[in-house]
């Protein structure tokens, strides 16, 4: 079991939100993953950077500790409702996914 405490900072060796927010790239079928360049560029991360992740949880990424906050956030959307993670009210999409999916 995957829990939010555990992946708060790193998932597979990089940085939790840098991961999440790649992913989230990919499964919008984003040629290009402009986190990944920047991380592997050891450039600072502001909150615009994880704007995928905001999107996905419904919350804003805090400025003044963006990749902190964005990894939080990322490893709340992995391992939800987990020791560590942080509330995110699920997308009426998810609802709706699950009532199809599993009547």
């Amino acid at each position: 079991v995957v829990v939010a405490s555990a992946i708060r900072r790193l998932c597979f060796g990089t940085p939790t939100g840098v991961f999440v927010e790649a992913l989230l790239c990919g499964i919008r079928q984003q040629k290009e993953a402009p986190i990944v360049a920047k991380w592997r560029a050891s450039a600072s991360f502001a909150a615009a950077d994880f704007a995928l992740i905001a999107e996905v949880s419904g919350h804003e990424v805090d400025e003044a500790r963006a990749l902190d906050h964005a990894s939080e956030l990322a490893a709340s959307l992995v391992a939800p409702r987990t020791d560590g993670a942080i509330e995110i009210p699920l997308p009426t999409s998810y609802s709706i996914f699950f009532l199809i999916a599993c009547p």
